[in-house]
């Protein structure tokens, strides 16, 4: 009797642990689905990533590793459409440029033309891995950040607004920028070129373009002839 007490105990107890399991799981997918339709109406400084909680939730430990491991994006591997050139004073900005992830500030970008109602590509997350699917109709986040299509690329790119608050909150260094908004006029300046720049581009020139001019020369003294 002993035997089968404790027999009938552990097949229930692993009943139990199966159908926790289970619930957790259903619980862990289900999060995909409950999105927030009404979180349009939030405020403007609010994140566009607050349509999927989870999905900031990963993304920022996703920045907060990738900072700690250094894994800083190079201005010789971005793409372009066409070459830079590099001038003495934007030379000087590549150190800034380099320590600024962009990829989170393009996400938020892209994050604002989705339909909130579709569902996020369950192989990305939590798979964390590259749906092969073309007839998949789900959000796939790594499309939005690293198309291969250039005009996809440049409409998923974050506003001037957006772009600006960004950069004067991760640049305080800059002291002669007061504010956002000339950061915002140096931006909408660069986009009067007739170059078609990538949003790293035109970050790099519009800093240039903030970097105060050199101090004057010290004035030469003069001597009086003998």
């Amino acid at each position: 009797m002993l035997y089968l007490a404790i027999a009938i105990f552990t097949a229930e107890d692993v009943v139990m642990q199966n159908i926790d399991g289970q619930v957790a799981n259903s619980q862990g997918i289900q999060w995909i689905e409950d999105v927030d339709v009404d979180a349009d109406t939030s405020s403007s400084a609010q994140s566009s990533l607050a349509l999927y909680p989870h999905l900031r939730t990963h993304y920022e430990v996703s920045s907060v590793e990738s900072e700690t491991q250094s894994n800083i994006i190079s201005i010789d591997d971005r793409p372009s459409t066409d070459p830079v050139t590099l001038t003495n004073d934007s030379r000087g900005l590549e150190t800034d440029i380099r320590f600024l992830d962009l990829k989170l500030l393009k996400l938020a970008a892209a994050t604002k033309r989705l339909d909130p109602l579709k569902l996020i590509c369950q192989y990305e997350i939590p798979g964390g891995g590259t749906c092969r699917d073309g007839t998949c109709e789900d959000i796939h986040l790594s499309r939005l950040i690293s198309s291969d299509d250039q005009n996809a690329m440049y409409e998923n790119e974050p506003n001037d607004d957006d772009t600006a608050e960004y950069l004067f909150n991760k640049l305080p260094h800059l002291r002669d920028v007061k504010s956002a908004g000339r950061i915002k006029a140096a931006l909408e300046e660069m986009r009067l070129q007739p170059l078609r720049m990538t949003l790293e581009d035109r970050v790099m020139r519009a800093l240039a373009v903030l970097k105060p001019p050199p101090p004057p020369p010290p004035p030469q003294r003069h001597t009086a002839p003998e």
